[in-house]
């Protein structure tokens, strides 16, 4: 074979090649055209393809792509939509209040030093349970003067018991029983005062003897609750219906709203109602339902005072803690999402719909390993927004949506702002 002839061949040989490798090229399936009927793992098709950027070349108009790390750096989250009911609402802002029945103070009868005060702010205590001690000596002469009126009232008794017995047998005159009658029967009256008075601190008086008379008396809580405040310390001398503690029962605690006057006629008893602290320190909406319109009006603020039961109560709850409520005077099911999923661009709503997920390998610089690198890649959807309460939003979808279908529920806008970022860095990602 000549040389002429050995040339010929090896451009045939190579022509060959050449076409066979781009009809392998031409029917190759894209795998972001149809990524439901594509098999290859899109992470060894990215690897092969250059790794991040490669993929990103792939997406089409709408779709965002962020890494796994990006994710977590911005909190971005995943989520379910949910099924609410959100029309027919009132909105209205009030506080966490107790009935007078739940509030308590603790105060003494008998001024005097306080002593073995045991309570602090926050601690709980159940009613009956000794708070601290007041002592002073009005105490002991208290129960002095009962002691001696009770054993006066013995010596009366029984000289009564005597007189009565002379009178019926005609023995004695009627002036000398009914002197012995007023003086008992006013030793009695004067015996059941004091044991009152004894009872009043505390101090149980028919275990009382002179050999235990007690210099203090207790104060016991008269209610269960939480000690919400302490205004006085051991040592102090306290007043006569001067506030020492106190004693809140925060599980009875309700709301209480206050409703503009245009729409007071729309709440009715038994509503439900959806509400969140002022502050958004509560990460899911409360539940509660109208409890009853208190009959107030404030002709300043123009509005009227309602009072919410709370249906779960949350130790998060404090009374005085501002909320914002929605009363719902109607109900109408539909889409929801929180509000931190939705976006607006340019006039129009938008959510982004989890589309695909995967991972690249590269190389560490100087270094010959490999790592791989997940990612994430969501479809930006247009919506139509309905009202927002209690944190979240309705929507209506443009076409059908499956309720299995994920989305963004938290800081969406950090894709809108991912995705502004590629259309002014990458032509190529729309």
């Amino acid at each position: 074979m000549t040389g002429t002839d050995k040339i010929r061949h090896r451009i045939i040989f190579a022509c060959t090649l050449l076409i066979l490798f781009f009809l392998g090229a031409c029917n190759r399936q894209d795998p972001w055209e149809n990524p439901g009927e594509y098999t290859e793992a899109p992470e060894e098709l990215a690897h092969l393809e250059g790794g991040l950027e490669a993929v990103r070349e792939t997406l089409e108009e709408g779709q965002v792509l962020v890494t796994a790390k990006q994710m977590e750096t911005v909190h971005i989250a995943l989520g379910s939509i949910s099924r609410m009911d959100l029309s027919g609402l009132v909105k209205a802002f009030g506080t966490i209040a107790l009935p007078p029945s739940a509030e308590a103070s603790v105060s003494p009868f008998i001024g005097g030093v306080v002593r073995n005060l045991s309570v602090i702010e926050g601690d709980y205590v159940k009613k009956g349970e000794t708070i601290a001690r007041i002592e002073h000596p009005d105490i002991v002469e208290l129960q002095r003067e009962y002691l001696e009126m009770r054993s006066l009232h013995e010596f009366l008794a029984e000289e009564y018991r005597r007189q009565e017995s002379l009178y019926a047998d005609s023995i004695n005159a009627e002036r000398t029983f009914q002197q012995i009658k007023w003086e008992y029967e006013t030793g009695q009256a004067g015996m059941q005062s004091l044991r009152k008075q004894l009872e009043l601190i505390h101090i149980d008086p028919y275990r009382i003897i002179p050999e235990g008379i007690q210099k203090s008396y207790p104060l016991p809580a008269p209610i269960s609750g939480y000690v919400s405040s302490v205004t006085a310390n051991t040592g102090v001398h306290i007043s006569p219906q001067q506030e020492l503690c106190r004693i809140t029962a925060n599980e009875k605690a309700h709301i209480d709203l206050e409703v503009y006057e245009r729409d007071i006629d729309k709440v009715k008893t038994g509503q439900r109602v959806t509400f969140s602290l002022a502050n958004h320190s509560h990460p899911v909406p409360l539940e509660g339902s109208i409890l009853k319109k208190s009959q107030r009006f404030d002709p300043e603020t123009r509005t009227a005072l309602v009072h919410a039961r709370i249906l779960r109560m949350d130790p998060a709850l404090l009374p005085g803690m501002a909320v914002m409520a929605h009363i719902h005077t109607g109900e109408d099911r539909q889409y929801a999402l929180p509000e931190e999923s939705l976006v607006s661009d340019q006039g129009r709503d938008y959510v982004f719909r989890f589309a695909a997920s995967g991972s690249t390998e590269h190389l560490h610089a100087h270094e010959d390993l490999r790592a791989e690198e997940a990612y994430y890649i969501f479809q930006r959807m247009e919506i139509d927004r309905g009202i927002t309460e209690a944190g979240y939003t309705g929507i209506a979808f443009r076409g059908p949506v499956q309720d299995s279908v994920r989305f963004v529920v938290s800081n969406a806008q950090a894709l809108l702002a991912e995705m502004k970022k590629d259309i002014s860095g990458h032509p190529h990602a729309h």
